[in-house]
């Protein structure tokens, strides 16, 4: 049974990796990675860790979010160049093609050739 303890997101979750931590330690390691589709490294951690706390251990660990590099500032002041003066592409925009039909960029037409 899962640790109460365990935020309800994540029950699942642990419950799968504990799934898989058993399954190694009938098969072994390596045939439980083949059979679940994970790597080696990654049973192991989580055998390691449940060993050591336990279903608790096998609750992800996501890191922290980054910070921009870019202060808010100069990403609005970007935004408002590619506005007001149409510089870089914006986002969710389709990129038309500047040449006309027949002009090159698609497929040749070689009907006259043999």
């Amino acid at each position: 049974m899962i640790d109460r303890s365990i935020s309800r997101g994540y029950r699942w979750k642990v419950q799968g990796r504990l799934a898989v931590v058993k399954y190694a330690g009938v098969h072994g390691i390596k045939p439980a990675a083949a059979q679940f589709g994970l790597d080696r490294k990654t049973v192991r951690q989580w055998r390691d860790r449940a060993r050591g706390k336990g279903g608790v251990g096998l609750v992800p660990r996501y890191r922290k979010r980054r910070q921009r590099r870019i202060r808010a500032e100069v990403v609005e002041l970007i935004a408002h160049a590619r506005r007001e003066f149409g510089w870089g592409r914006l986002p969710h925009t389709p990129v038309a093609d500047a040449r006309a039909p027949g002009e090159g960029g698609g497929q040749d037409d070689h009907s006259d050739r043999r």
